[in-house]
C-alpha cells in the first residue's frame, strides 16, 4: 500500500515509517535512517517505530531551513 496525503490534517495520530516516506516523499530506508537519529521523536508502540504526528510535524519546524 503507498500512502500520499493531501494535508497534515489526513495523517492519523501515530504514523510508521511507511507514512512518513509517503508524506516527506523520501524511500523507506530514509525514514528508517531518521528513526534512529539523535533527536528524532520515536516512540516504540511494542516493536513498531510510530511517531506521534504534532511531534513529527515539531521536528520538520524545528529542522527545516529558514
Amino acid at each position: 500500500m503507498r500512502y500520499h496525503f493531501n494535508s497534515v490534517e489526513e495523517l492519523p495520530l501515530f504514523i510508521n515509517a511507511k507514512q512518513i516516506a509517503g508524506y516527506l516523499c523520501i524511500s523507506k530506508s530514509s525514514v528508517y535512517n531518521l528513526l534512529h537519529s539523535k533527536g528524532f521523536p520515536l516512540v516504540m508502540v511494542g516493536k513498531r517505530m510510530m511517531v506521534e504526528r504534532s511531534k513529527f510535524l515539531k521536528w520538520i519546524e524545528d529542522n527545516t531551513a529558514k
